[in-house]
């Protein structure tokens, strides 16, 4: 005799804590890009770790390798903009996500999206609890 026994699933690996996550949002992608595949993901990813890099030289002349873990991609209906959640590593720390936005708010918008490959809405923010339409914006804070 088989017996089922329940057991409760668990994210294999759990999310990273909201103050080491950034948002980029994109104006549009290209028509043969779809945001909801996995190759589009990775190629953000890579595409986002070269801008880091770029970022790195230009702002600290420092030329360490960053990693992206891209945690989230969407789009909602009716919209062309592409939202983009993700987190930084420099190797296996995670970058404080208030630093890596303003790493990244220190290039152009015109220079991010030619990294990217598309032009930006947002260049990139901390992902905050609680953002809403009416508070896109975290408060400051310098302790995430």
């Amino acid at each position: 005799m088989v017996t089922a026994l329940p057991n409760t699933a668990a994210p294999w690996r759990p999310s990273p804590a909201i103050g080491l996550q950034l948002k980029t949002v994109l104006r549009f992608v290209g028509p043969g890009d779809d945001p909801r595949s996995c190759r589009f993901s990775q190629m953000m990813e890579q595409r986002l770790e070269n801008v880091f890099s770029e970022a790195q030289a230009k702002v600290l002349d420092v030329h360490t390798r960053l990693s992206v873990q891209m945690l989230s991609v969407s789009q909602s209906v009716g919209s062309p903009a592409v939202s983009l959640v993700y987190m930084v590593r420099n190797g296996t720390a995670p970058l404080n996500g208030t630093a890596a936005s303003n790493l990244l708010g220190q290039l152009t918008a015109e220079m991010v999206g030619y990294f990217l490959f598309y032009p930006p809405l947002v260049i990139a923010e901390r992902k905050c609890p609680g953002a809403s339409r009416d508070t896109p914006r975290c408060p400051p804070n310098t302790s995430s």
